[in-house]
């Protein structure tokens, strides 16, 4: 379940050593996707949640360069991308069309 002291970890480099070492569970989860810029700012292309955060992220290898996560104790089911940027208060200037 979302709670108000869930926290972004990352960016990290989308690979899929680093989803092993660490997303630990095959739990539900929230995730970005997107790429490192020259200023080491973090650029938002896709954001989404899932119930198997594992495995959507290794679904996305070689389309992204980058990915910050969440994970969720719940079914993600409830919530939307919408709720999800609003609940973490992301400033998001440009996120592309889903895949």
């Amino acid at each position: 379940m979302y709670t108000e002291q869930s926290t972004w970890r990352g960016p990290f480099p989308l690979s899929a050593h680093a989803v092993d070492k660490l997303v630990l569970n095959d739990g539900p989860g929230m995730y970005a996707l997107g790429n490192i810029k020259k200023n080491n700012a973090f650029e938002m292309k896709f954001i989404g949640s899932c119930a198997n955060l594992k495995a959507r992220l290794k679904g996305y290898l070689g389309k992204y360069e980058s990915f910050m996560f969440d994970l969720f104790e719940a079914d993600p089911g409830v919530f939307t991308d919408k709720h999800v940027l609003a609940d973490h208060k992301i400033k998001v200037h440009k996120i592309s069309d889903r895949d």
